[in-house]
């Protein structure tokens, strides 16, 4: 009588990597499914958010920055490709050149998107989660900041979308009047996620109003950055800086004669990732 001996199998494993900070990493696809073969890694990725716009002497608050939008996806990975990831830097707020004199302002930095890209034989892959617009700044007296648009996304390649949310819009600045409340982020045109930053609020009565800056804009996981509010005649806010992964900053004050402060800083972005390691395969290491 013969016997048969079974070696046990071995229990799948899920891996999870993550990114919190800014900047460019590379990572090569393990061998998963100790076969070679292609396999599938779910990603959910973070833009960042834009700079507010800076206020400008008077009248007129700078515009509140987009946030980074927020995109989950599945891709297909090859044993032993390279892959870059890049976690998006937030924007920088614009601001008054002239320590309050002038009456015009520079608009904020877009925040950069957050991206997995790679090219297994030949054929790129990218997942995309787009980095907000910076808040408007001031060229004309008669016109105050414009609230930058948030982040959209973007699927290359051998991707499929499971989740894709826009990034929320920045508040308009005041003209003569409070800035206006940065926007929630939209799935399918429904908003999500973290509310905008409140717009800064005015001073003075009538004709004499001074300008709040614009909120920046809420993402999927954190609120933008409020609007800098004025404080006396002579005074106009900045615009909050849109969310990424982390929240925008808070715009500033720009006073007459020498103050300037400006707009909110945009929040990073950030990207993790899953798969699957089955039949005894690698999990490899963290991207670096």
């Amino acid at each position: 009588m013969s016997t048969n001996f079974y070696l046990p199998q071995k229990a799948d494993k899920e891996i999870s990597y993550s990114l919190s900070t800014a900047g460019t990493f590379t990572w090569t696809a393990p061998n998963a499914n100790n076969n070679g073969l292609p396999y599938t890694i779910t990603a959910e990725l973070y833009g960042a958010g834009g700079g507010g716009g800076g206020g400008a002497l008077y009248w007129n608050g700078g515009g509140g920055a987009g946030s980074g939008g927020y995109l989950k996806a599945t891709m297909s990975v090859t044993p032993g490709t390279s892959y870059t990831f890049r976690v998006g830097t937030g924007g920088t707020g614009g601001n008054n050149p002239n320590g309050g004199y002038d009456e015009w302002s520079t608009g904020g930095t877009a925040g950069q998107s957050s991206y997995i890209t790679g090219s297994p034989s030949g054929v790129t892959s990218t997942l995309t989660a787009g980095g907000g617009n910076g808040g408007g700044g001031i060229s004309d007296s008669a016109y105050a900041g414009i609230g930058g648009t948030g982040g959209t996304n973007s699927v290359v390649g051998t991707g499929a979308i499971l989740v894709n949310v826009v990034g929320g819009n920045g508040g308009n600045g005041g003209h003569y009047a409070n800035g206006a409340n940065g926007s929630y982020s939209t799935q399918s045109g429904n908003p999500v996620g973290i509310n905008g930053g409140s717009g800064g609020s005015i001073v003075g009565s009538v004709p004499n109003e001074r300008g709040g800056g614009g909120g920046g804009g809420g993402s999927y996981h954190a609120v933008g950055g409020n609007g800098g509010s004025a404080s006396n005649s002579n005074n106009t806010g900045s615009g909050g800086g849109g969310a990424g992964y982390l929240a925008g900053s808070n715009g500033g004050l720009n006073a007459y004669p020498s103050t300037r402060t400006p707009g909110g800083t945009g929040g990073i972005g950030r990207i993790s990732f899953t798969f699957l390691v089955t039949n005894g395969g690698s999990a490899g290491s963290a991207p670096a």
